[in-house]
């Protein structure tokens, strides 16, 4: 910018009597032109910089009351009102548009009065004010066709796409964005024109046209990059996550959402912000996680709400609804729903309400009342057909299959799949396609058809697993295929009589994928922290988890620090705890999005059946069990067969034991005097539960596995918390006879026994005493005699960073401390060292190769299960970070029993004894001793029986 010019002058200058003072100095200067050159700058400023366009609007007005003109009045105030709009002040934007276009009547230029309500349309639109927008709309558009002004005229209809996409109208949106365009180009007006393609592009890709948008998003994007317009670009990145969603590519979505809102965080414009927010939070609800969809859907709308965008307010409505849907709140859903529909009514915007009668149709269904989803479903798909909306129409249609499917209504499911898949012909919408085959296998199952059936369902099964791979962050992964069970369920139940082999492969298929490819992936999932926006995000990851150290700790110590005794965590803590645990996980989740392609993981082909029979000995049986459609069924595998037990019991019969047998187990926190006044009581019913357990879940096994002295348990679902070598036979528990180990599948533990630790390093001992664990330091005392080249860490020398230091060096690890499991936040679970917590994300760095990991003094094993059964927790942290094998708790310990248990394991380890027969021989002499299996049986080996 030229130093003579007015508008670079009159910016420099820092107020309002100087600037007079220099335009009566420099009189041709003041005059309109400069107003107009102010407001030029402002129109280019505008995009990146609107507070910037509203101060340089602000600065005309002063020069056009000095020169007490009515356009230049106008002018001034046309520039505020622009910017008022950019900056989503609509209603200022809109009291701005009218009183420029009434100046500019005053100052008889009616063609100006026109061109300044151009801007007035748009924000009505933004306002809801549809009717009023249309009607000056067509008023301005009469003004400006007749002055032969085809810009403006172009800008007229470009704001009117606008308008009817925010009214769900798509077909009139997109012709009114080709007549914009088509006056564009007569002007060779490039910027202009890209612009209203972006608008385009969103449109074809709420029509499915996927390719077309893409093509024309690119294009866009490379027009406003060479205009230098960060803002413009940024959105347009958003746009094409947008798409990359809608498309099933939610890893290169969820990096595109961060780039834009690092971008525009950076250009502090909330507005675009929330838009952000908004879309992101379908994604979330995609993956299967709820909260993190709850959390942004809420941002979006809180910003919306202030600015009063009812629609926006209304579409993020939406998205909580289904988000607490999906938590069972079905209640607090529909009204949501309510809320949402009102204001979608007020807009008369016939798609938007249709999105609201569809997801009330889902919630429904979920509450049971499947005669009004199904009218609901069938009538919004006959509308979104109407409106040519075909990937809309394909998911009510299947809502309306799921309805059918539940009442057994197999030929009507039947000829509406037939429907859908003419729907979907051409389309890229691989969740539409992995519903439509799971769907059909279900209908074809329901029909008779197995054969069919099981083509469909593998089918699904594959889709799903495409889908999962593209997915880079492993809690992402987990919940993204907790509700795809459906396909595997059915392939192991129509394949398990005639080729238990590949029933076996299915049930495989279905069991820890995620920590299967974790282990697969052969690197750490690290975020490599680059910028000063991750920098900002790592402090405060830092400072949450300083906070949650503390609040922790009030879980196993005193109210302060220092002061041991009973634990204190009334309700104010544990929703201190819950506040800080959501916000470390959106913050992880954010980082993760960001960084999708350093943290991306594999995907692998599961080891062949072949491979993991090869892989027994001829005295061990892999038992590996299956829940599907509340059945248990149970696989035995040996190196010479597989054999099936489809049916063993119903998971609704198994539930009431397993509740008694926890309850029995937990008496033994009463202490030895209640157990030992109170023990042929407690023996006869724990026993009893035992015993009914075995004859449910091993007595049909039993004469395969009598001829094997080793079992491997291979648990699904709530059978991760039975401790099955204490079931009980003939009044005797099963390592009576046979060493048992556990693994979370069968392709995890090749992985372990792959692990090639070295055979002569020490051990790391690692304990934190306290008063509720004051026999930690006896316990280490005495395995440390056992192994005297051992490193101790014990009280003030066992923090996270001496663990660090000291684990690559150590053959195996025996870790003494408090352990917390956190289901609502998984990889915050750990153990309290002296410095602070060991969480799951710790324990993933941890360089370890190790032999054996071995937890003691908490509940230890206490790993959630997600709906794809994966491991979460403790257990799955060290696995990852190199452990061949995990000695975990299965309950609250005995001090006294569980100090030598340990030393006895040990001892019997370090003779030659492999892992699971040492561990038998230990509980064997112990239940002799105890009997009760609250002393003996906490004790579970899982990996590497070696």
């Amino acid at each position: 910018m030229p130093d003579d010019d007015p508008t670079f002058t009159l910016l420099s200058i820092p107020n309002a009597q100087e600037r007079l003072a220099w335009l009566v100095a420099h009189p041709e200067h003041f005059c309109l032109e400069t107003v107009r050159a102010l407001k030029a700058r402002a129109d280019w400023v505008e995009r990146d910089d609107a507070r910037q366009a509203l101060h340089i609007g602000q600065l005309a007005e002063e020069v056009a009351e000095a020169l007490d003109d009515d356009e230049a009045r106008g002018l001034a105030v046309w520039t505020q009102a622009n910017a008022h709009e950019l900056l989503a002040e609509y209603e200022s934007s809109v009291e701005k548009y009218e009183s420029a276009a009434s100046l500019f009547m005053t100052a008889n230029q009616p063609l100006e009065s026109a061109r300044a309500r151009i801007g007035q349309v748009s924000a009505l639109a933004y306002l809801g004010k549809f009717e009023l927008a249309q009607a000056v709309a067509e008023s301005a558009q009469q003004v400006l066709t007749s002055a032969g002004d085809i810009r403006a005229v172009a800008t007229i209809h470009m704001n009117l796409g606008n308008l009817y996409a925010r009214r769900g109208q798509p077909q009139q949106a997109l012709d009114y964005f080709q007549r914009a365009l088509h006056g564009y180009r007569v002007l060779a007006e490039d910027l202009h024109a890209a612009f209203v393609q972006v608008n385009q592009a969103n449109i074809l890709t709420v029509l499915d046209d996927f390719v077309t948008a893409e093509e024309i998003f690119s294009h866009a994007r490379v027009v406003f990059e060479t205009a230098d317009l960060r803002a413009t670009v940024a959105m347009v990145d958003h746009d094409i996550a947008f798409l990359l969603y809608a498309r099933g590519q939610y890893a290169a979505a969820l990096k595109r959402f961060e780039s834009a809102r690092t971008a525009l965080t950076a250009l502090a414009m909330p507005m675009d912000i929330a838009y952000v927010d908004l879309n992101e939070s379908d994604v979330y609800l995609d993956l299967n996680l709820p909260e993190d969809t709850l959390r942004l859907a809420w941002q979006a709308e809180h910003t919306f709400r202030a600015i009063k965008m009812d629609f926006e307010v209304a579409r993020a409505q939406l998205n909580q609804a289904a988000a607490v849907a999906r938590l069972g709140e079905h209640h607090r859903a529909l009204t949501l729903l309510r809320e949402a529909r009102d204001l979608f009514v007020r807009q008369n915007n016939e798609t938007w309400l249709s999105h609201t009668d569809l997801q009330q149709a889902e919630v429904l269904s979920r509450m049971g009342s499947y005669n009004k989803a199904h009218v609901l479903s069938v009538y919004v798909a006959e509308t979104y057909q109407r409106l040519g909306l075909k990937t809309k129409q394909a998911y009510a249609s299947l809502l309306a299959v799921d309805l059918f499917v539940r009442e057994g209504r197999w030929a009507a499911a039947r000829d509406q799949l037939g429907q859908v898949r003419q729907m979907l012909a051409g389309l890229t919408a691989p969740w539409l396609l992995y519903r439509l085959e799971a769907g059909c296998g279900q209908v074809n199952e329901g029909l008779g058809r197995p054969a069919r059936a099981v083509e469909h369902y593998r089918r699904a099964a594959e889709l799903a697993e495409q889908m999962a791979a593209t997915i880079p962050a492993e809690e992402q992964r987990t919940a993204f295929v907790a509700d795809k069970q459906i396909p595997y369920e059915g392939l192991v139940a129509l394949t398990a009589a005639a080729d238990p082999a590949e029933a076996f492969s299915w049930a495989e298929r279905a069991k820890s994928r995620a920590l299967v490819d974790l282990l697969a992936a052969g690197v750490r999932p690290r975020l490599r922290v680059t910028d000063e926006v991750d920098l900002r995000r790592a402090d405060r990851l830092r400072a949450l988890r300083e906070e949650l150290n503390w609040l922790y700790s009030r879980l196993t110590r005193g109210a302060a620090p220092g002061e041991t005794g009973v634990p204190s965590a009334g309700p104010e803590v544990w929703e201190k705890i819950q506040t800080r645990e959501q916000q470390v996980t959106a913050l992880w989740h954010d980082l993760q999005a960001k960084h999708a392609e350093e943290i991306s993981l594999e995907h692998v082909t599961l080891l062949p059946v072949a491979d993991i029979q090869a892989s027994l000995s001829a005295e061990t049986r892999l038992v590996e069990y299956f829940i599907a459609r509340d059945q248990v069924c149970a696989f035995v595998v040996s190196r010479e067969r597989i054999s099936v037990y489809p049916a063993l019991a119903r998971l609704e019969e198994l539930h009431p034991l397993l509740e008694s047998l926890a309850f029995q187990i937990a008496k033994g926190q009463y202490g030895a005097a209640y157990l030992q006044r109170h023990r042929v009581s407690l023996l006869t019913a724990v026993r009893q539960v035992l015993s009914q357990l075995f004859e449910a879940l091993l007595a049909p096994l039993w004469p395969e596995l009598t001829i094997a002295s080793s079992l491997i348990i291979v648990p699904h679902g709530p059978l991760h918390r039975l401790p099955f070598h204490a079931l009980e036979v003939n009044g005797r528990p099963v390592i009576e006879t046979h060493a048992v180990s556990y693994a979370p599948s069968a392709a995890v533990l090749k992985f372990c026994r792959d692990k090639q630790p070295p055979r002569q390093a020490p051990p790391l001992l690692v304990g934190v005493p306290d008063d509720r664990i004051a026999r930690v330091g006896d316990e280490l005392r005495a395995v440390a005699e056992l192994f005297p080249d051992a490193t101790s860490l014990i009280g003030e020398s066992a923090t996270v960073e001496q663990l660090r230091q000291q684990a690559p060096h150590c053959g195996w690890l025996h870790l003494a401390t408090h352990g917390l499991f956190r289901p609502e936040a998984p990889l915050l679970s750990g153990l309290q060292l002296a410095d602070r917590w060991l969480t799951v994300q710790d324990i993933y760095d941890l360089p370890l190769n190790v032999s054996l990991v071995t937890i003691s003094a908490c509940e230890s094993g206490l790993s959630g299960v997600s709906g794809g059964d994966d491991l979460v927790g403790l257990v799955r942290g060290f696995l990852y970070a190199g452990a061949a094998s995990m000695l975990a708790s299965l309950w609250m310990v005995d001090d006294e029993a569980m100090a030598r248990l340990m030393t006895e394991f040990y001892r019997a380890w370090q003779s030659g004894v492999p892992k699971a027969r040492a561990l038998q021989q230990v509980q064997r002499a112990f239940w002799e001793e105890y009997q009760h299996p609250f002393y003996w049986a906490p004790l579970m080996l899982i990996g590497d029986e070696y």
